[in-house]
């Protein structure tokens, strides 16, 4: 026979195990949901395909300035600024002038 001990020992123990459970399972959804979610977005051809911008291998996609910051060359370019005799603002400029003919075109 258990004792009184042993009972409140093992209700304890329930009540800790199934917050973790719970808690374990919310993760395990979320997870799945997650990798889904990642999944499709690499299934869409245009994320797939995109090449690195940058000959060192480094995306430049969101940046303000056509410069890559791991390597200093500027896209398109196997220069650094410096090499090629431009400045920061200059290439911020080039960079406004490309995004407004690339949203003018259809």
């Amino acid at each position: 026979m258990l004792s009184y001990l042993a009972y409140v020992s093992l209700g304890s123990l329930a009540c800790i195990a199934v917050p973790v459970c719970f808690v374990l399972l919310v993760a395990l959804i979320s997870h799945r949901r997650h990798r889904r979610k990642v999944q499709t977005l690499l299934q869409n051809d245009s994320i797939a395909t995109l090449p690195p911008a940058c000959v060192c291998g480094y995306s430049q996609r969101g940046l303000h300035v056509p410069r890559c910051p791991e390597c200093g060359r500027v896209s398109g370019f196997d220069a650094t600024p410096e090499e090629l005799g431009l400045t920061d603002e200059q290439l911020r400029l080039a960079m406004d002038k490309r995004q407004a003919r690339q949203r003018q075109s259809p």
